[in-house]
């Protein structure tokens, strides 16, 4: 096997899933709903990106989904994907609550609750919290008004209805804290709801069970939007050793990109490699792949899992495994590639195009693997693409060139249509990058 990626090599539920995304990129809404829901958690192989999630979602809320707005809007509370705007977020979720939507309801609780730009008013958060437990749509709003009954916030303190809303929570929607909650409150008894210690114990190893890395991951995505960076690598870290592949990806994330963590950590590149590691073994996305392959190919990831591990690495091992890091990295970019990484897809076609040490160049593979990575993400990969085809096309001309200059003059006349056709396509492609430079390269 070479690495490369070919359609025997994608799953059905791949190209499904690549299909819809491609939808969705065109203006479908219910895969604008799919495609942003996979693209906000980081599932199914995809790499976590709240940009793109943010702009399905929005095309969905302008269209009238309405679980779409409020998607939409509680992305525009926690300013994930772009900034925060709590009055687009209200009026999304008061479109949606016209329509009955429990998760609008309970948005507009928590926007009384909080005060961030409707007035801060207890008692009318209390009231959507408990119309939207009504509906029992979710965990949140029964979890929501029960915190408020348990507390006797905007409302009058009733712990045994509480417990009521807490349990509900906890074994129809598998809500986490409210299984905490209901847990502490049938192994105290309070409220006189009677203690029930045999329940509470399994409300308790439940909450074992899962584990505290969901809470982590949340935790350390709200340190991130304070801007306490560190904090955040912290939390993401923890969650990472117990298994939790969005928070392994987020970890080396902050290692490879944020400024402050560089700052604070020093050589960042071990520690990120760690990370990057560990998120392609639990499936977190294509993209921990495609890091991995970088430090391959650029010598920051020489021994590979497995290889004398434990001992020392002999100087020929070194050289040996040096010699091979092209092969080496086009392997873990086709797997990135395999998995939907855009980034991926583009390093294995920049590699294809050039050739290497034991990978042969095969251009026709490269055009391929650009598609790909075009397809994975259009917008973040339109000019990247463009401008190494534009190199491929230019060096395929070269080379037609120079075997043009080579050929007999019979072969020259049959091949002149063709010379002239390239020659125009490079007159095109050039006056198109002048245009982008000249304009600023946006896109």
């Amino acid at each position: 096997a070479d690495g490369s990626v070919d359609d025997n090599q994608r799953g059905d539920e791949d190209a499904q899933l690549q299909a819809q995304m491609q939808r969705a990129e065109e203006g479908d809404i219910d895969a604008c709903v799919a495609s942003g829901d996979l693209l906000y958690w980081g599932a199914r192989g995809f790499q976590r990106d709240h940009v793109r999630a943010r702009r399905f979602f929005k095309v969905a809320a302008d269209a009238d989904h309405a679980h779409a707005r409020c998607l939409y809007a509680s992305m525009l509370l926690r300013g994930e994907g772009g900034d925060t705007d709590h009055a687009e977020a209200v009026r999304q979720y008061e479109v949606a609550a016209s329509a009955g939507s429990a998760k609008a309801l309970n948005g507009l609780g928590y926007e009384y609750f909080y005060g961030n730009h409707l007035p801060k008013n207890s008692t009318k958060a209390y009231g959507y919290f408990a119309e939207a437990a009504r509906l029992d749509a979710d965990g949140d709003s029964n979890f929501n008004a029960a915190h408020c009954l348990a507390h006797g916030i905007g409302v009058e303190k009733n712990v045994k209805e509480a417990a009521r809303l807490y349990e509900r929570a906890a074994t129809r929607h598998g809500h986490f804290d409210a299984a905490f909650e209901i847990a502490l409150v049938k192994h105290g008894g309070s409220g006189r709801t009677g203690r029930d210690v045999n329940r509470a114990r399994e409300f308790f190893e439940a909450c074992a069970r899962a584990g505290w890395a969901a809470r982590d991951v949340r935790a350390g995505f709200d340190a991130y939007l304070r801007g306490d960076a560190g904090r955040a690598l912290l939390w993401y870290a923890e969650a990472a050793e117990t298994g939790t592949d969005v928070a392994a990806a987020n970890a080396a994330w902050l290692l490879d990109r944020d400024s402050d963590v560089r700052a604070l950590v020093g050589n960042t590149m071990p520690l990120a490699i760690r990370f990057h590691r560990l998120a392609s073994t639990l499936d977190g996305g294509g993209d921990g792949y495609a890091a991995l392959g970088d430090a391959v190919l650029h010598g920051a990831l020489v021994v590979p899992p497995g290889v004398d591990e434990g001992r020392a690495v002999s100087d020929d091992t070194i050289s040996r495994l040096l010699e091979t890091r092209h092969a080496r990295a086009l392997s873990y970019y086709s797997r990135a590639a395999q998995k939907g990484s855009a980034r991926g897809a583009f390093a294995a076609a920049r590699v294809r195009a050039r050739g290497a040490p034991g990978v042969p160049r095969d251009r026709k593979l490269a055009h391929k693997l650009f598609d790909d990575a075009l397809r994975a993400d259009p917008e973040r990969m339109r000019w990247p693409v463009f401008a190494a085809r534009a190199q491929l096309r230019c060096e395929e001309l070269w080379d037609d060139l120079r075997g043009f200059a080579s050929a007999s003059p019979q072969k020259r006349r049959s091949h002149r249509g063709k010379l002239s056709v390239g020659v125009a396509v490079l007159v095109v492609v050039v006056s198109v990058v002048r245009a982008v430079a000249s304009s600023g390269g946006g896109a």
